[in-house]
This record gives structure tokens, C-alpha cells and sequence, in this order.
């Protein structure tokens, strides 16, 4: 529990310090759940038509 609040208090005061790469990593998953997606549903269903 204080884990997060410790953690919390020492990010605050970093300041904007790898703020474009902890942007990317939050938006990753979702990239690539699209791909996945991409690749099981949408592209087969091209293929067939």
C-alpha cells in the first residue's frame, strides 16, 4: 500500500522526465491489440471475399 504512495510522491517530483516514453509504453498494449485483432479477425475476413 505505501509502495504506491511512495511511488506517487517520487514521480511527481521528477518532473516530466521520460514522459514521451511512458506515453508509449501505456499506448503499446493497445497497438498491439489492434495488430492481433488486425490478423485474427479482419484480414481473414478480406481473404474471403
Amino acid at each position: 500500500m505505501f509502495e504506491g504512495i511512495a511511488y506517487a510522491a517520487s514521480a511527481a517530483g521528477a518532473g516530466s522526465e521520460g514522459g514521451m516514453s511512458y506515453l508509449l509504453m501505456q499506448i503499446f498494449p493497445f497497438i498491439l491489440l489492434f495488430g492481433v485483432l488486425y490478423f485474427v479477425m479482419i484480414r481473414p475476413q478480406q481473404k474471403r471475399m
